[in-house]
């Protein structure tokens, strides 16, 4: 679940609901531009996206925002003056997203950057899945578990590349 407050929500109703999930109120919306700068890249939804993050990266960009405390989220995105400007706050067996401002291109360019907002929301879907491996590396040795179909006898696995191939026989 995500939430994008727009500068002109119901602030009680919204800090009511946070409260439910124990999650820390929304402050007063403040009108100022701000950068964010700082990406948690140890944490699951950015960690294994950037092989090298260029120095040049644009991270995205408010013209406003409400503020808030991290609480006992975890901090995902944070401005150059060190608050959030995305929180995640674990609930039941998910996780609660809580941005700083709404998703507008009036209040923020993040839904323009693809840099970061796509990789974000791709992994935040698969976080559901309880943070399955996506991908892996040749040369490195990592076990892959695959689950058989019942009752077919031997199954062969290729996998091929461009410069070599590799096959695995499973024997039951």
């Amino acid at each position: 679940l995500m939430l994008f407050p727009a500068k002109n929500a119901d602030i009680g109703n919204i800090n009511r609901a946070l409260s439910t999930l124990g999650i820390p109120a929304l402050s007063s919306y403040e009108t100022a531009t701000h950068q964010v700068s700082v990406i948690n890249e140890s944490a699951y939804v950015f960690s294994d996206i950037f092989d090298r993050r260029p120095a040049n990266m644009k991270l995205p960009q408010v013209q406003g925002r409400f503020k808030f405390q991290r609480g006992s989220g975890e901090s995902l995105l944070s401005f150059r003056d060190g608050n959030p400007f995305l929180v995640g706050y674990p609930v039941d067996k998910g996780t609660f997203f809580l941005f700083s401002t709404a998703l507008t291109e009036t209040e923020s360019n993040l839904g323009m950057n693809a840099e970061v907002f796509v990789p974000f929301l791709y992994k935040a879907a698969l976080q559901s899945s309880a943070k399955a491996v996506i991908s892996y590396t040749i040369g490195n040795d990592e076990q892959i578990v695959v689950n058989m179909p019942a009752g077919r006898g031997d199954v062969i696995y290729k996998m091929k590349g461009p410069a070599e191939s590799v096959s695995y026989t499973h024997l039951r």
